[in-house]
């Protein structure tokens, strides 16, 4: 099994790059809980390369937990907020995040390929996951001013931190206290959502 994850690592390099862009890019409800759980999936592979299959489950697992938070989050707000950004501004926006997540893309393909990390254990594919993963984080949570926008850009922060961690604490503790602080993040970004929702009239949510 691990000549396998290892095998096919790169593929969830791939993968967490792609749903690290979605996360960034788009904003509908639905591409964006696909996206969420994709990359749990990606960081819960690289995961599984270095503390197995087990330990990994258990990320995936809370993971699909706070998938669903984000998800009723979001379906919530939309049904009682309906306004959208007018379509020229969408798509400048959109053109602006494109052009920022291609610049972040190649400066964690630089950073990830040289193991800037040189952690003992933490394997070329891991190194470059959690670098996509942590910049990828960063830029959304600095990009959106919507709680839960900046939330989900701390937990993309926090998987790849964790795949990098991993390498250096095996502790099964450590990986469920992660998952903790997770919900516990998309629980807070949930509720200042929807507080910051319930007195608006007509604001544009990122």
């Amino acid at each position: 099994m691990s000549a396998v994850l290892t095998a096919y690592a790169p593929w969830a390099v791939a993968g967490a790059a792609v749903a690290g862009v979605m996360l960034v890019v788009l904003n509908d409800r639905r591409w964006l809980t696909v996206a969420l759980v994709a990359q749990y999936l990606a960081a819960g592979w690289l995961v599984a390369d270095v503390l197995g299959v087990g330990v990994a489950g258990a990320q995936i697992l809370g993971g699909f937990l706070v998938a669903i938070i984000v998800w009723l989050t979001r379906r919530n707000l939309e049904v009682a907020h309906q306004a959208v950004p007018r379509g020229n501004d969408l798509m400048a926006l959109r053109s602006f995040r494109w052009v920022v997540v291609l610049l972040v893309l190649f400066a964690g393909w630089g950073l990830g390929v040289r193991d800037w990390m040189g952690l003992p254990g933490l394997t070329s594919s891991g190194a470059l996951g959690a670098t996509f993963l942590m910049l990828l984080g960063l830029l959304q949570a600095s990009l959106y001013r919507a709680p839960m926008r900046v939330v989900i850009g701390i937990i993309s922060l926090l998987s790849g931190f964790g795949i990098a961690y991993a390498a250096v604490e095996s502790s099964l503790a450590v990986i469920a206290l992660l998952i903790i602080v997770h919900l516990g993040l998309a629980l807070a970004g949930s509720y200042l959502t929807i507080l910051q929702a319930a007195p608006a009239e007509g604001g544009v949510e990122g």
